[in-house]
């Protein structure tokens, strides 16, 4: 009987020779993904959409995103996210889940799926942080955060850095109202942004 079932089916894969040390799913609703982490300390992220014509119909997976974590990840767990449906509402669980990474030295991340909206936004937020800043040691985040190697596919740019974004937090309020005033939102609008994305992770 269990002969019927031992079989494996190989729907798509990923064209890159360089080495996976670790693997695992990335779910966002109802949109599954594949996220990788390679020996050159990258994260790369795929999907599966068969009707792309770069994919050589469905044989290919199509990447996304691409990042530099900055270490060499070895292990990742998968967990539900939490979000609020209407504010000063208890936190409830999200369709969304985070991917939880850890390296072997030590180090640990979170790889979390946002909205559209709340990408672009932040994503403004990010490019005037990241020029409007003094950073340590004169080190250029977008630089450090590109990957090593860039394939046919050319980059993705589609993550936002935690970290970076994180400095808004540390700014005094005219200068939260100054970068919010130049991607044409407010500081509060920000604030409730990031904070969003922290309750996001209240399974930890």
């Amino acid at each position: 009987m269990l002969e019927r079932y031992a079989n494996i089916i190989t729907h798509a894969n990923i064209l890159t020779q360089t080495h996976k040390q670790a693997t695992d799913f990335f779910v966002n609703e109802k949109h599954l993904g594949f996220v990788a982490f390679d020996a050159e300390q990258n994260m790369l992220v795929y999907s599966y959409c068969p009707q792309e014509r770069e994919t050589q119909g469905g044989r290919v997976l199509v990447k996304h995103a691409d990042f530099s974590v900055g270490c060499f990840v070895t292990t990742t767990l998968l967990l539900r996210c939490y979000e609020r449906l209407a504010p000063m509402t208890p936190l409830e669980p999200a369709g969304r889940h985070l991917l939880m990474y850890g390296s072997k030295e030590g180090a640990v991340g979170l790889v979390l799926p946002i909205a559209e909206s709340l990408y672009r936004r932040l994503h403004m937020l990010q490019s005037r942080l990241t020029t409007g800043l003094q950073h340590r040691a004169g080190l250029n985040p977008r630089g450090y955060r590109a990957v090593s190697r860039v394939d046919r596919h050319g980059a993705r740019r589609n993550v936002l850095d935690g970290n970076l974004l994180s400095l808004f937090f540390s700014l005094g309020l005219v200068e939260q109202g100054e970068f919010a005033k130049r991607i044409g939102t407010t500081s509060e609008q920000i604030i409730s942004d990031l904070c969003a994305i922290a309750e996001a992770r209240a399974c930890l």
